[in-house]
């Protein structure tokens, strides 16, 4: 609501950054599913709810433009206000009531995020294997964007943003990738995916006079890098069943660094080589997570629980 009433730019600068300090409910949604479902489950459960937070992100920039083009941006906010109160009181009648698993401060639960990550070899392996891939897919998004408003294209905002709904495969693909977890194959099928990572890149890089290219690559690598993050957060869960909502604040931590650093230098490439330049590097780094994963699929990024 402060968004919507914003009065100036500097007051909505405040409220977007209330906003964004309390908008952490799906984040909390995704371990409290990895508790509430079985061992024999868990995987698809958390790739279906990670599927709602990606459609949710992905339809939400084409249902905003079109809202804002109607009725103008503070419509949005509105809207986005409503909503939330709807989900707040189903949520308050849905949630089952749960208890502590750690008699712990707030400071004290935060420093012990970091303790499970020094003490979980698997934990931090995978912790990078996701930050890298978090950061390639900021990375070409970013560059898409140069890619598409430049010649031979010159699509205008509104063009671009479409192409986010193609998007939509990853995120139908994060619940195929819960199951591969559930029978056994999470290691063997994060290789996999990185493989389609390293593969969708190439395919850019031939691509940057095509439409149909683009699509091809944009398609491939939003199902391999949301299967990579959906195979790498249900690893975690069961890594340490007591810390799964500490060891996924570890793990989105650690992807928003990656993501940050991506498109900060999707924008320093561009500059310095254009669209190939972006998508070698992007391959790249493919290839190094990769290289990675070989080393680690049979001892660092083992773990029993988790295996």
């Amino acid at each position: 609501m402060a968004c919507a009433l914003a009065p100036s730019v500097g007051a909505f600068l405040v409220a977007v950054t209330l906003l964004g300090l309390t908008t952490v409910s799906g984040q909390l949604l995704t371990p409290l599913a990895g508790d509430l479902a079985g061992d024999t489950n868990r995987g698809q459960v958390v790739g279906t709810v990670v599927s709602g937070l990606l459609i949710g992100i992905l339809t939400s920039h084409t249902i905003s433009g079109l809202i804002a083009d109607a009725a103008g941006w503070r419509a949005i906010y509105f809207g986005a206000a409503a909503v939330s109160v709807v989900f707040a009181l189903l949520l308050r009648r849905a949630i089952p009531p749960l208890a502590p698993k750690a008699q712990l401060s707030y400071p004290q639960l935060l420093g012990s995020v970091w303790q499970v990550v020094r003490q979980e070899r698997a934990v931090r392996w995978t912790l990078f294997l996701g930050a890298t891939a978090f950061g390639v897919f900021t990375m070409f998004c970013t560059a898409v964007t140069f890619l598409l408003s430049a010649e031979p294209f010159s699509y205008s905002v509104s063009v671009i943003g479409l192409f986010g709904l193609i998007g939509l495969a990853g995120a139908l693909a994060a619940r195929r990738a819960g199951r591969l977890h559930d029978r056994g194959r999470s290691i063997p099928a994060t290789g996999w995916g990185w493989a389609a990572i390293v593969i969708s890149f190439v395919v850019a890089a031939f691509a940057d006079h095509s439409v149909a290219g683009i699509i091809v690559a944009i398609v491939l690598l939003d199902i391999a890098v949301q299967g990579v993050n959906i195979l790498n957060q249900t690893r975690l869960f069961a890594v340490a069943p007591q810390a799964r909502s500490r060891l996924n604040t570890a793990f989105i931590t650690s992807n928003f660094i990656g993501g940050a650093t991506g498109s900060a230098a999707a924008s320093v490439l561009w500059s310095a080589g254009g669209w190939t330049t972006v998508s070698l590097t992007g391959a790249g780094l493919g290839c190094v997570a990769l290289l990675v994963w070989a080393f680690g699929r049979r001892g660092p990024l083992l773990n029993e629980r988790s295996h």
